[in-house]
């Protein structure tokens, strides 16, 4: 793209962005995969990844960047409590209603972290 092309879409992430902030769950689901799968797609390799976060928190304004900072906040707390549900799946040494209990827990925590 030349710079008269660039400078016409360049508006173009932070409504994706401001969207984030839409009342409905929908709303907010649908921003976040379209983020994750066209802004920084998971299948670049890691280096690619970080060129495009780099590019892209250069042109957004502030309130894209707590949007995109918030929808990388939820991934990380929704991986934390994955990994934390399946260790407590595979611990052999709790006993069967404890674990149900913890896995009952970690399971409504993970239902917050979803739109």
């Amino acid at each position: 793209l030349d710079q008269t092309d660039y400078d016409r879409i360049q508006w173009i992430p932070n409504k994706l962005f401001h969207c984030f902030y839409l009342t409905t769950p929908e709303d907010r689901l649908c921003i976040s995969r379209c983020i994750l799968s066209c802004v920084v797609p998971v299948t670049l390799l890691p280096k690619a990844k970080v060129d495009r976060l780099i590019t892209v928190f250069s042109i957004l304004d502030d309130n894209a960047i707590k949007a995109l900072n918030e929808i990388l906040r939820n991934r990380k707390r929704l991986r934390q409590h994955v990994q934390d549900l399946i260790s407590i799946h595979c611990d052999t040494e709790l006993k069967e209603e404890e674990k149900k209990k913890l896995l009952l827990t970690k399971t409504i925590m993970i239902n917050t972290c979803l739109p």
